[in-house]
Formats: structure tokens, sequence, C-alpha cells
């Protein structure tokens, strides 16, 4: 027999919209939630635990903790590993379409944001009450709707780009949470990176898979299949403590009624602080060993570079932060005697390999030729190919590139 948690419960778990007044005061406990890809969700963990957050609950792909205004704040700001930071406004369980309707007219919109802001629902749904998320997006957006119409006659615009806010849904089974989205979108789109190559790789895996591999960054780091320069970017800021969401021209909860914007502009103000101080100290900062910038970049494709450093200059930066070279992998001579290497290599599924078992060998003669001394992380979903490295990994950790699943395995080359 279905389970359905009828209206009254649905009441009494989220009061009836004629009710109580939203918090108003920015330290104010919230409710929060950031989203992570799969893999990752020990490096959000921690991120969070360093900007300070309570009450921290690991899940499948999420965090769920608690904070204030000036938390979230900073968590838009500073988390490299987070997809999305939610606000959650209300969770129940639901049986049936129409139970998620009453759910969505439950929460007094109108205290939230006004009419005159366009919205967007982002549904992520893994239910049996619905065949498709699309669908259970449009209930609650009608739900949405309908209760501003009731309380000032006037509907949202939608706008499924460019909205000023957008509202986020999680159904899994009859597990319901709604909550407002803080950054306004994917916090991978850090908003330096105007040009891609083939297949980019997320800024968020990005970051996480260099916090995954613990860096000391006393001694070079090197991607030496780079693309358009993701990786070694995100490693720059890492190094340096830099915030990655500077970069984003707005974020949603600039557009919420309980939004502080002293607060806000005092966490922006601090975060840019640190690249100004940065640029100070750059005269002190010296070269690696052999003369170079401590971070790098390499590809044998030169269009791939010239993106990579189109994507720098955005940041700011110069040859002297971060260097890129085109270098085909196996002529890659002479590297300092040691350091860690991070690469996402063609898988096969993506990219056209014509055989991806002699690219992945020559990948392997490559490390043991000229990488001694060296630990190098390889990212791919070819666990085939992989073989033909020829190499026993020290540690294998499952993660995912988009809807790949892939294995990120270190090799310590002796």
């Amino acid at each position: 027999m279905k389970s359905n948690p009828g209206k009254k419960d649905l009441q009494k778990r989220n009061p009836p919209r004629t009710g109580g007044k939203i918090p108003v005061k920015k330290t104010t406990a919230l409710r929060l939630k950031a989203t992570t890809l799969r893999g990752l969700e020990d490096v959000l963990l921690q991120e969070l635990t360093d900007l300070g957050a309570r009450d921290l609950d690991r899940q499948h792909g999420a965090v769920l903790f608690s904070g204030d205004y000036d938390l979230l704040y900073r968590c838009c700001l500073c988390l490299r590993s987070a997809v999305r930071v939610l606000m959650i406004l209300s969770s129940s369980r639901i049986g049936d379409q129409k139970d998620l309707y009453d759910l969505g007219r439950s929460i007094p919109w109108n205290q939230w944001f006004s009419v005159s802001n366009s919205i967007a629902v982002d549904a992520a749904v893994h239910s049996r009450i619905f065949s498709n998320s699309h669908y259970a997006a449009l209930k609650l957006k009608d739900a949405v709707c309908d209760e501003f119409r009731s309380r000032t006659g006037k509907r949202p615009d939608v706008s499924v780009k460019e909205a000023d806010i957008r509202i986020h849904l999680h159904l899994h089974e009859q597990d319901c949470t709604i909550s407002l989205d803080a950054g306004g979108g994917s916090l991978h789109r850090r908003g330096y990176r105007a040009q891609s190559d083939l297949a980019p790789l997320s800024e968020v895996l990005a970051a996480g898979m260099v916090l995954l591999a613990r860096p000391d960054w006393q001694k070079p780091f090197l991607d030496f299949m780079c693309g358009s320069g993701t990786i070694p970017m995100e490693a720059y800021m890492i190094r340096n403590g830099l915030a990655p969401g500077i970069f984003r021209k707005t974020m949603s909860f600039q557009n919420w009624k309980t939004y502080f914007e002293k607060s806000h502009r005092t966490s922006l103000a601090e975060e840019k602080g640190k690249w100004t101080e940065l640029e100070k100290r750059k005269e002190g900062q010296g070269m690696a060993e052999d003369g170079k910038p401590w971070i790098r970049g390499s590809d044998q494709s030169a269009k791939a570079i010239e993106i990579a450093k189109s994507n720098r200059k955005i940041l700011g930066l110069s040859a002297d932060d971060i260097l890129f070279e085109t270098t085909d992998a196996a002529s890659i001579r002479e590297l300092p005697e040691s350091g860690l290497a991070i690469i996402n290599p063609p898988y096969g599924e993506r990219l056209s390999l014509e055989d991806a078992s002699a690219f992945y060998k020559q990948l392997g003669d490559t490390m043991k030729a000229s990488f001694k001394g060296w630990t190098v992380w390889v990212l791919s979903a070819n666990l085939e190919a992989f073989k033909r490295i020829g190499l026993k990994p020290s540690a294998k950790i499952n993660l995912y590139n988009g809807p790949l699943e892939c294995s990120y395995r270190r090799f310590d080359m002796y």
C-alpha cells in the first residue's frame, strides 16, 4: 500500500502559508546543504569544517550543515568542491504529485523574494511519484506562481537560463526537500574560463582532484595534458588560498529579501584583498629549482595552450605565475628531481582515440622515463586501457566526470 502523509501531516511538518515571518537577522541559524560530485564528499566536508560550519552530516553527493548568512556567503565564495549551496526552506515526505504542489504552496514565497524577480526551478528526482524531473519542476513552479497570485494578484516570470531566483527541488522516493539556490546555478562556473578545449574538465572536479592529491607546495606541480588549463589554475588558487567565487558577476542570494549587503561585501572585500596581497608578495615568491614557476601546464595542442593562456589572463595572472607550454608528453625531459603531476588524459569514450591501449602504454613509458622521483595522479574512465600503463597504483579513488565513472589513481615513480 502506498504511504501517503496526508494534508494534516504536511501542515504539521510545514506550517500553513498564513503563519509566521521568516528570519531576518544575519546571525539566524540556517539549514544549509552543499552538493558535490560523487567521490568528493570528504573533500567538501573538510572544506566546510575549515569555514566553521556546524552540525555537519555527510550524505551521498552532499553535506548537510548549519550556519548563518555570513557562512552562507563565504561558502558561495570560497568552496572549491561544491556544485551548489542550498538554503533549505521545507522538507517532508510526500505520497503523490498533489502533495508536492501542496508543499510548494505552504511556503510563503513572497517573504523570500519579490514577484518582480524571475524564477527557475531545478529538480533532482529519483522517485516513482514522477516519471521525470522536468514534470516535477513544472509542478513546483505552478505552486510558486499560484502562491504569489493568491497573495499579490501577480505571478513571477520564468527564465530558465538567467533567472534572478533559482529554486531547487530534491526528491528521493518520498523524501522531498525544497531549497533556494544561493549561488544561482552550478558553482563550477567560476567566471575565469572564457574558452575551453574539447571535453573540458569541470572546475569542481579539477579542484577536488588537487585537494585529494594533497600537494607539497614546496615542490613543482605539473599537468602535462592540461587542455584549457583548468587543473593548473585551480591548483594556483589552492596553493595561494584564493577564493574561486570572486569572479562570478552575481550570486542569486543578492536577490533575496534577506540579503545582508554589508556582510556580503565585507566577505567579498576580504577575499579580493587576498589577491591584492598576493600581488605585493610575488617578487619574493621565487621560482622552482629549474627556474620555472611552481605551477605549470603543457599540452601537445597549440590551440589548447592558447586557450589556457587566455583563461590565465582573465585571472590576472601571467607566465610568471602559471607557465603554459606546447609540449608533447613524450618529449618531456629534465624535470626537477621530485614533484607532483595530475593529468586527465583522453578516455576513448569521450574523445576519438584510435588506439587507447597504445596511448596508455606510451603514457606509462613516459612516466617511467621522465618522472622518476615524482608522484603522478591519473584520472580515466577507460579501465581496460589503464592496465596498459604497466605500473601498480598506490591509491585508487572512484570519481565521476559528468556521467562517466572514473578511477583516480596515484603512481609513485621510483
